[in-house]
């Protein structure tokens, strides 16, 4: 077994019968796991790379619920440099909304639901 698990055996297992595979063997649950490791680890590189400090600062206030004007506020910045930052988080993320972009920021493990509290 891999020390840090992405999702449960009995979920692999699911996949793996949904994908035709109807007895999958211990190796081929492990082996996906270790792929679905790694793929979540190179996203959460990806997402850090993609987004420079500041536009990560300005998606955890959003995740926090901070309007862009409580952000300008509390960045010291003017509302159009937050416009500008969400609208860079949303394209470099290839996202439609703020909320798909906090989604994203979760999923890939930058933004933690203790955070955005």
């Amino acid at each position: 077994m891999t020390e840090n698990k992405t999702i449960s055996n009995k979920t692999i297992v699911q996949l793996l019968e949904k994908l035709g595979n109807n007895n999958p063997s211990k190796i081929q649950i492990e082996l996906v796991d270790a792929l679905l490791l790694r793929s979540s680890i190179e996203q959460s590189v990806l997402f850090d790379q993609k987004l420079t400090s500041r536009e990560r600062y300005c998606l955890l206030l959003a995740a926090k619920g901070k309007t862009v004007q409580d952000t300008a506020e509390l960045m010291g910045v003017k509302i159009s440099t937050v416009r500008t930052w969400r609208h860079k988080i949303l394209s470099k993320l290839s996202c439609r909304s703020m909320a798909q972009a906090i989604f994203k920021g979760i999923h890939y493990g930058y933004l933690h639901p203790t955070n955005a509290q």
